[in-house]
């Protein structure tokens, strides 16, 4: 059965379960690579690189790890 497809608006498309299940393994993932970002900045600081560190560059990459992980927490897409 295929869920989506380019030739047609008019699918079938997953029950609302199991498009809340998808969303939230994207969420997870996203946050993971959220996570890996910001460990290019701990990087940074463990080389002695502190010219390739701004305020917006951790500010960006903190401020995105939080973001990911309020949205996990809070919007209740198939968690706890």
């Amino acid at each position: 059965m295929e869920k989506f497809s380019p030739w047609c608006l008019l699918n079938d498309y997953p029950d609302e379960g199991d498009l809340e299940a998808v969303l939230f393994e994207g969420s997870k993932v996203y946050l993971a690579n959220k996570v890996f970002d910001l460990s290019d900045t701990i990087f940074f600081v463990l080389r002695k690189k502190f010219n390739q560190i701004t305020f917006l560059h951790v500010y960006h990459h903190v401020a995105m790890c939080l973001v990911g992980w309020a949205h996990l927490k809070f919007n209740h897409l198939g968690g706890e």
